[in-house]
Formats: structure tokens, C-alpha cells, sequence
């Protein structure tokens, strides 16, 4: 196994936390994955947005099904101690060599940067069979249009279309490109969100960005497929991440009261009656990545959201936002993943 850092100085959310909390959890999910080893056994994965939620929880899914993975994160202290993390779990048993890991760190919604990182994670893998690109960010949530604030949002730091569009373009452009230069078949996953199917609380910039996720895959699906490149998106509903506890409190912990309470009344509106794990993630990316299973899968759009929209809870929370029933929390900055 080895780490590197790729072009150092560039990357980005240098104030990212260490999702210390999940690395505690890792022991947790791996038991969760046990059930599935081996189908992954010799090849190559790049998950970008790989150091913290629904990205880390892929690189351990794929690690135990012995694949070898390059992680990719914005922030190069919080990648390294993701590595780290899941090199300290113990070996999968079920694999015939010890699958590598791999680390790189990147700003990917800068061009050069997002080709460099794929160009260098195929090289450490020695080739590409599925890219998991997960890496994004939800820049202010709640801006809406017709709002002063959205003019000073629009192509700053915090616009989330800058990753969650043009960086997810610039990894697919890379990745795809490797494959019809190669001859090679390979499979993407592309990580969307409920918000990129139902408009509600999200907000005008993130909800575009998604429904930009899903449209922009769903031609490359189109027209990569004689090729042999199946393109997929995961469209996940609320997920227990950092990402989602910022909306209810700065840096809230897992178990802190204020998350607790916050998410009570969520989990109660939701058909399944809990917020998702990370680790359920990993399940359907490695579904719509996995050859064998989804050979026939491409240009799908897989909803994980607990049923959640299917019940108007998601669009009854943007009402009761609109009309003051609820207060939106504090706008905060987000980091990417």
C-alpha cells in the first residue's frame, strides 16, 4: 500500500474536518458489508470524495470485495488520515492478494487539477475498470432565485455547480476518455441526491447542479454504450454525514443532543423511519458498478431515500419552511467532500 499527494498547494478545504466519528464507525460498517467479498477481486477503482461519507464508505465496500482503490479528497491531511483509517482495518480474508489503497488530493472543480488526478490514479492502479465519482459540495443551502445573495454565490467559491457540475464533467471527461483510447470497458457511478429529482429545501444552486448530474450521465450513458462504458447515478436520500448535521449546528457530533433531537421528527417522517448510514450507501454504488450484477444497467437513476419522496415529506419541509413554520438553520459554508 502507498500514499501520495498530488500537486501540493492546490487542493482545497483546507479547513475540512477529520470525520474522526466515522473512522470510529468503520469496524461497524465493514461488519454491515460483510455479506459481499470477492466480486470486485482484481480491479481498479478511483472513488473521488473518498475521505469522509458515502465516498469512504465505498472505498471500504469495494476494499472488501478486493479491489484495488485510489481515494481522492479535496483536503490533503483529512485523505491521508482516511487512508490511514480503513489500512488499520484487518485485511479482508476472502480476497487471493492483499487489495492496494491508494491516496491522492485535488481541488477538482480546477480542470488541470481533475485531469492530473485521474491520469495519476490510473497509473498508480495500472488501469481503470469503475470510477465512483462522489466528491461534491452543497455551497449555501437554501439560496433561492430572486434572493440578493444568489448574485453573490454565482461562480464564487461557494457555487456548488463548480464541483458538483463542472468537476464531476471534468473526472467523466477523463475517465471515459481512458477507456476509448484503451479499447476498455468500465463502469461510472456518479453520486446525485434526491434534490436532483424533487425540488424542495435545497435550494436553487444545488438542486440545479444535480438535476444537471443526472441529465449530463444519462447521455453519456447513450452514447458510450455501444463502447461498453455503463454510466449510472446513485441518487441518495438524507445520509448521516458531517455534511447533513452542519444544516442543524456548527461541527455537531454524532451523538451531540442538539443532532439528536434535530433529527428525531426527519427520521420520523421518513418511511423507513431512520436518516441512511453511509454504509447503505455502498451497497447499491457497488450494485450499478458491479459487471456481473448490472451488465445491463446504464443510464439509470438508482432513488435510495427510504421512500422518502414517495410520501411528499421532502416537499412538506419546503413548505413549512416557505410559511415560517420551521426556521431554515444559519447559512454556513460548505467543503467539499
Amino acid at each position: 500500500m502507498a500514499a501520495l499527494l498530488l500537486l501540493p498547494g492546490l487542493a482545497t478545504g483546507a479547513d475540512a474536518p477529520i470525520p474522526l466519528a466515522e473512522y470510529r464507525a468503520l469496524p461497524e460498517w465493514t461488519d454491515r458489508l460483510a455479506p459481499f467479498s470477492g466480486r470486485f477481486g482484481g480491479q481498479k477503482v478511483l472513488v473521488t470524495g473518498g475521505s469522509s461519507g458515502i465516498g469512504l464508505a465505498s472505498v471500504l465496500g469495494f476494499r472488501k470485495e478486493c479491489a484495488d482503490v485510489v481515494l481522492v479528497g479535496s483536503n490533503g491531511a483529512k485523505a491521508r488520515a482516511s487512508f490511514d483509517a480503513l489500512s488499520a482495518l484487518p485485511a479482508p480474508q476472502s480476497c487471493a492478494q492483499q487489495p492496494r489503497l491508494f491516496w491522492l488530493s485535488g481541488n477538482l472543480a480546477n480542470s488541470t487539477v481533475a485531469l492530473s488526478v485521474v491520469k495519476e490514479a490510473i497509473e498508480l492502479l495500472g488501469g481503470l475498470d469503475v470510477a465512483v465519482n462522489c466528491a461534491g459540495m452543497a455551497g449555501v443551502p437554501g439560496v433561492q432565485i430572486g434572493e440578493p445573495r444568489i448574485l453573490e454565490l454565482l461562480n464564487s467559491p461557494l457555487d456548488p455547480h463548480s464541483l458538483n457540475v463542472y468537476g464531476m464533467l471534468y473526472a467523466m471527461h477523463a475517465q471515459v476518455a481512458h477507456w476509448v483510447e484503451t479499447g476498455s470497458r468500465g463502469a461510472i457511478v456518479n453520486v446525485g441526491s434526491l434534490c436532483g429529482e424533487h425540488p424542495g429545501i435545497c435550494g436553487t444552486m444545488y438542486t440545479s447542479s444535480k438535476f444537471a448530474t443526472i441529465g449530463f450521465s444519462k447521455q453519456a450513458a447513450v452514447k458510450y454504450a455501444p463502447l461498453g462504458i455503463r454510466v449510472n447515478v446513485l441518487d441518495p436520500g438524507l445520509v448521516h454525514t458531517q455534511m447533513l448535521r452542519d444544516d442543524y449546528g456548527p461541527s455537531l457530533a454524532p451523538d451531540d443532543p442538539v443532532w439528536l433531537a434535530s433529527r428525531a421528527p426527519v427520521d420520523a417522517a421518513i418511511p423507513l423511519k431512520s436518516i441512511a448510514e453511509p454504509w447503505e450507501m455502498a451497497g447499491p454504488v457497488l450494485f450499478l458498478a458491479d459487471r456481473g450484477r448490472a451488465s445491463y444497467v446504464t443510464g439509470a437513476v438508482l432513488t435510495a431515500d427510504g421512500a422518502l419522496t414517495q410520501v411528499g415529506a421532502f416537499n412538506s419541509e419546503a413548505a413549512a419552511l416557505s410559511t415560517g413554520l420551521k426556521q431554515a438553520p444559519a447559512p454556513a459554508e460548505k467543503v467539499e467532500l
